[in-house]
């Protein structure tokens, strides 16, 4: 039968000092933050490269957005220019088809009361000269110009009356009403009333 064999440890056991429990932790922990501390560090410096990169990628793409900017920058500018001209030309017919029509009106109802001499239309006023075959014709036709919708006033100028051809020439001005732009004060687009003008009575035949 074997015999167990016993071991006598007659050495004193020794408590660790301050230097040996500090060696044990640095050899321990302190390894753990190392590697920690350095992993951290890895990570930053190759994250860093992948923000580099990003970075890169973005620029490239400022300038490929910059490029298709200017290259619309001009089609852009015409393109403007086209609906600012389309804009005046549909203001502008709208303008000569109001004045056409006020030019029919006019011509309405002078037929067969006054012959005209000259007509000047402008943006605010209708200037007629003509002759008219008495003073009853002047005053219907004045009167009926007062009825129309874009008359806002009329004045009539000077009146001769021609005893050799018995007819009277007359001078006649009809005021337009403006019309309203918007953000504009109405007050200062109404007409301002013709100054009067002293009318020269004459015979009537």
């Amino acid at each position: 039968m074997d015999k167990k064999v016993r071991f006598i440890n007659l050495l004193r056991h020794q408590e660790k000092n301050v230097l040996d429990k500090f060696l044990d932790w640095a050899f321990t922990v302190g390894r753990a933050i190392v590697i920690i501390t350095e992993s951290v560090a890895l990570s930053a410096f190759a994250y860093r490269f992948v923000l580099d990169r990003q970075i890169i990628d973005l620029k490239d793409e400022i300038k490929k957005e910059q490029a298709i900017v200017q290259l619309y920058q001009t089609n852009e500018r015409k393109f403007r220019d086209l609906q600012i001209r389309l804009a005046t030309a549909k203001t502008l017919d709208q303008e000569s088809g109001k004045k056409t029509t006020l030019l029919n009106d006019i011509l309405q109802k002078a037929a067969g009361r006054m012959s005209f001499q000259s007509l000047t239309l402008t943006k605010t006023a209708v200037s007629m000269d003509g002759i008219v075959p008495s003073a009853g014709a002047i005053a219907a036709f004045t009167s009926d110009l007062r009825d129309l919708p874009n008359v806002a006033s009329v004045s009539i100028g000077a009146i001769t009356n021609n005893v050799a051809t018995g007819v009277i020439s007359v001078s006649i001005q009809a005021s337009l009403v403006q019309q309203p732009t918007p953000g504009a004060d109405p007050d200062q687009l109404a007409p301002a009333e013709p100054a009067p003008v002293p009318v020269e009575e004459v015979p009537v035949p």
